[in-house]
């Protein structure tokens, strides 16, 4: 129905469709159309019939507008806490809103969505699952291609997504200097044994889900499978543990150490980037979707 777009989870769709929007005017006027944003990303998941894409809308209103009542409130104090910082924010602060504020915050999220989660599963046609595990494999087709790759191309496509990194450092404090660009390159440097290991992780992840999904349709367990996996996903020994330390020790670790180089400047910029979320956040807020 729609064209495709990548993001996986809700609040990353909610989070960066405020991000990528620039004029006031314009910024406001997403906000307002963020149901349909999520259902195109939703769309573009899963090929819903005309009838699943209505329902499902109707219920996206509802989880926005509960957003904006429970769990912004509080997210705008955090934020209004980063903001205020005119020196190096403390790394303990940075590891318990990592760990704990917004793992509570994805969790929270998680119950809210999951009894329509697993409406949504139990709803899929065969063709429409066949189409979410396509989607789900195409979102990796390049982590594949750069693990596969020869170690020459992997040193160059590797930098491409240091690039990356440093390039949504950028968005939050302005330009980077070369002494901040040569510790970006130093903490996420790689092998691509190591990659190889990751990327495996991520995509036994997938594929396990998508498996035992399909079991829990025909078992009418959807709903507590989803909040479960929220928490871990189901797969197996201890190679989740791997992924974690992947996705989100080695990102709490670099904020910690760019961190200790942010300069004045930048803290200004950020500031100032800080204090449009926290408006974007209150329209959602005063939004009636």
């Amino acid at each position: 129905m729609l064209a495709k777009r990548r993001f996986l989870q809700f609040m990353a769709v909610c989070l960066s469709s405020l991000i990528l929007l620039s004029a006031c005017s314009l910024r406001q006027f997403f906000i307002s159309k963020l149901d349909w944003i999520i259902m195109r990303e939703m769309d573009s998941y899963f090929d819903l019939s005309d009838q699943q894409y209505d329902l499902f809308r109707e219920k996206t209103k509802a989880h926005l507008n509960w957003l904006g009542k429970t769990q912004i409130p509080w997210l705008i104090e955090e934020i209004e806490t980063l903001r205020r910082q005119d020196k190096p924010i403390d790394p303990d602060y940075l590891r318990t809103l990592a760990d704990e504020k917004l793992r509570m915050l994805w969790l929270t999220i998680a119950d809210r969505l999951s009894a329509d989660g697993a409406l949504l599963f139990k709803s899929l046609s065969p063709e429409q699952f066949d189409y979410f595990e396509g989607e789900l494999n195409e979102d990796t087709e390049d982590f594949i291609e750069l693990m596969q790759a020869s170690p020459e191309d992997f040193q160059e496509g590797y930098l491409e997504l240091q690039q990356e990194t440093m390039e949504k450092m950028e968005y939050w404090v302005g330009s980077l200097n070369d002494q901040q660009k040569a510790k970006i390159i130093t903490l996420t440097a790689m092998q691509q044994n190591e990659f190889r290991e990751e990327i495996s992780v991520l995509i036994e992840m997938k594929k396990e889900f998508i498996r035992q999904v399909k079991i829990k349709v025909k078992e009418g367990d959807v709903e507590d499978f989803l909040k479960s996996w929220a928490r871990r996903p189901n797969i197996e020994g201890d190679r989740y543990k791997i992924y974690q330390n992947w996705r989100f020790t080695k990102q709490i670790n670099l904020w910690i150490e760019m961190e200790k180089m942010v300069t004045p400047e930048q803290r200004v910029f950020r500031q100032k980037k800080l204090a449009e979320v926290i408006t974007d956040l209150k329209t959602i807020q005063n939004t009636k979707f």
